[in-house]
């Protein structure tokens, strides 16, 4: 980098102006997801959770205070991203972790929903992953309503073998 100022001062002057902002050009990110196996395992099936606010933060000057702090929300499949990051010692976190949702996975492994990652020159992490399984349950019976009346009477038996489907 060559970013240069000339400033003439007179006696006793002082030009406190002469400010200097640079972009980094590295990157983290990757996605919050139902583990619904709850292995820890980011599974092909396993959906996103989306409007999930993610939150990094760094220390650039190594004086253990934050410098920087933002945050983004997931899309509409759990991914995220921060761009344009300087090097340095990250602290990525799950803020509004979904709702009745308990940590099956974090990049760090801490099962904490924060995860710590030292970003080098350029580089791009793409690995800051957490996973949640549901703490709820649904379920109940499929059977053969005979009087069609919307009700399970005694007597209308249960269907063997049928298949439920349920949307997160």
């Amino acid at each position: 980098l060559n970013n240069t100022s000339t400033v003439t001062l007179t006696a006793g002057e002082n030009n406190l102006s002469q400010d200097f902002g640079y972009t980094g050009q590295g990157s983290i990110g990757d996605r919050v997801w139902f583990d619904a196996n709850q292995d820890g395992v980011q599974d092909s099936a396993e959906p996103g959770y989306p409007n999930v606010t993610v939150q990094i933060e760094v220390d650039l000057n190594g004086d253990s205070i934050v410098d920087y702090t933002t945050t983004t929300k997931t899309d509409n499949d759990g991914q995220y991203l921060f761009n344009d990051l300087p090097p340095g010692d990250y602290t990525i976190s799950v803020i509004d972790k979904p709702k009745g949702g308990t940590a099956t996975y974090d990049a760090d492994g801490g099962y904490d929903e924060t995860s710590s990652v030292t970003l080098g020159v350029n580089e791009d992490n793409s690995a800051q992953d957490f996973g949640y399984k549901g703490s709820g349950s649904i379920g109940d019976r499929v059977w053969l309503d005979l009087n069609g009346d919307g009700s399970q009477d005694p007597g209308e038996p249960g269907i063997v073998g049928a298949t439920v489907k349920l949307d997160l």
